[in-house]
């Protein structure tokens, strides 16, 4: 009696001390900044040897799939992608909500168990994880052994497999935190990208490497629409010794109606014989990523990218990602076709040679769609100079004309390159600042009222007339503020209303207003 009574406390010391070494070992990797799949990776390893067995499963629960998708192993060659729905221990622990063991697999014929290379399973015991009232997991522990587990392993699992649940979410977010960082670099670039160039080959090509490496691609390829339909001519050929110089998706009508949905769009069987067909690449890709470039149902192009070996089926949690990226894209393409045409079109005002009021008409559409689209503020300054009848009654029209020439040059010299100065009409002028907040608009407006009232007007002999000063109204969209971005006509009143407010405020001054619906 008293041997066994030994035995008991003895066990009992042991259970204990393993139960104070688990909770250790977790509290280290929670403490640490253990990427997802080392967390889930050391947890089958520890558990596995704190449990005193051969092999060990952990699996995450996939909400979207909906199934136990299997995430980390010990001691197993080759795991299954998912535990089974209906035979497996941890879709019943789960139900139970509690730990289960089986201590004879034989009783239990049905029972999904690993395979093994030299033996085969006798026990088993399942741990749902759980973190918050929330099962997020399952931890399976296995053992070559009959009666491999008991209540004791199933109290010391549970408690292990709670931790387990803190450890994973921990590793969760720290990984979800690195992704969104990552994100929004490419996202940064790829607005960059589109920001400073009226380029469409430099935007498709620059914003394709920004995509490949977004997305860890093989191969890419970045094309722009042609004036046939579903014609491509493609800018840029990562990865690819065979240079295209056109892709024609015409005679392939299942890719077209894919193209057509102006979503993107991931691999299907379909998709990918038609582009091993024009690509001629030395090895098949088993995966095909195309992300049409659009805006308003207008394909302005397409990128491609494509990987020989993908394992990761992370993009379908990513597909708003790739969308914005898309977007990104295709907005920066729009901007760069609008620039041109304008180009082509000299919508320039002949006297002071800024942006005419049709110019300035489409820019401000333009902007204020990419500002929605991209979360950026805009702003839009009027101004008007003060007393200008008089100076032209005084000078003569000649020399009012003169004025606004130099007037035009003091704002095309006073602005960033992205912002868009322009005659609005008669002695008013407008500036669009796009991504610019409230406190940068009145920073150039400023700036730009001390200029213009500092500057020595002269007449067309350069002979000094007089000084003259300018009232500014300013208006901003601010996301943060404003949940849709306003109509062009919204932003031009409320900007006006403002000037109108300087001017009866008493001239040469700068009035803001912020925009709130």
């Amino acid at each position: 009696m008293k041997r066994a009574y030994l035995h008991s406390f003895e066990e009992s010391e042991h259970q204990s001390d393993l139960l104070e070494t688990s909770l250790a070992k977790i509290g280290a990797i929670l403490n640490s900044q253990l990427n997802l799949s080392d967390t889930l990776n050391t947890i089958a390893d520890m558990v596995a040897d704190m449990l005193r067995a051969n092999q060990s499963i952990v699996a995450i629960y996939d909400t979207k799939e909906n199934q136990l998708s299997i995430a980390a192993t010990y001691g197993i060659n080759v795991p299954p992608i998912a535990f089974p729905i209906n035979t497996s221990l941890s879709q019943r622990a789960i139900h139970e909500y509690k730990t289960i063991y089986i201590n004879d697999t034989r009783n239990c014929p049905d029972l999904f168990t690993p395979k093994l290379l030299f033996s085969k399973v006798r026990s088993i015991i399942a741990a749902p994880i759980i973190h918050t009232g929330n099962i997020i997991g399952t931890i399976e522990v296995y053992s070559r052994s009959i009666n491999g587990f008991n209540e004791n392993a199933a109290d010391f699992l549970s408690v292990l497999a709670h931790h387990a649940g803190a450890a994973i979410n921990a590793a969760k977010l720290y990984e979800d935190t690195k992704q969104k960082l990552l994100n929004e670099k490419y996202l940064s670039a790829i607005t960059y990208s589109t920001s400073f160039t009226f380029d469409t080959n430099t935007i498709v090509d620059e914003c394709t490497h920004h995509v490949l490496n977004a997305l860890n691609a093989d191969i890419g390829i970045g094309c722009l629409s042609t004036d046939v339909e579903y014609t491509f001519t493609p800018i840029s050929n990562i990865n690819i010794t065979n240079k295209l110089t056109e892709i024609d998706l015409n005679p392939f009508p299942s890719l077209k109606l894919l193209i057509n949905k102006l979503q993107p769009f991931n691999s299907l069987n379909e998709v990918l014989p038609p582009i091993h067909s024009f690509l001629h690449l030395p090895l098949k890709i088993n995966y095909l990523m195309i992300l049409p470039l659009a805006v308003n149902k207008r394909l302005l192009g397409i990128i491609l990218v494509g990987w020989y070996n993908f394992k990761s089926n992370k993009h379908k949690e990513e597909y708003s990602f790739i969308k914005m990226m898309a977007n990104q894209v295709a907005i920066g393409l729009e901007k760069a076709h609008f620039y041109n045409q304008i180009k082509s079109m000299a919508l320039s005002d002949g006297l002071t040679k800024l942006a005419n009021r049709r110019n300035f008409d489409m820019f401000l559409k333009t902007e204020l769609r990419r500002a929605e689209s991209l979360n950026k503020p805009l702003s839009l300054i009027m101004l008007d100079l003060d007393k200008f009848k008089q100076y032209n009654d005084t000078f003569g029209h000649i020399n009012g004309d003169q004025l606004l020439q130099q007037v035009g040059a003091i704002l095309k010299h006073n602005v960033r390159s992205i912002d868009l100065p322009a005659r609005y009409g008669g002695e008013e002028f407008s500036i669009i600042l796009p991504e610019g907040n409230i406190s940068e608009a009145i920073s150039t407006a400023e700036h730009l009222r001390k200029e213009i009232e500092s500057y020595k007007f002269t007449n067309q002999g350069g002979i000094f007339t007089k000084h003259i000063t300018a009232s500014f109204g300013i208006a901003t969209y601010d996301p943060n503020i404003t949940m849709n971005a306003p109509s062009s006509d919204t932003i031009i009143a409320i900007a006006d209303k403002a000037l109108y407010q300087a001017k009866q405020e008493g001239r040469n001054r700068v009035i803001s207003s912020n925009i709130f619906q």
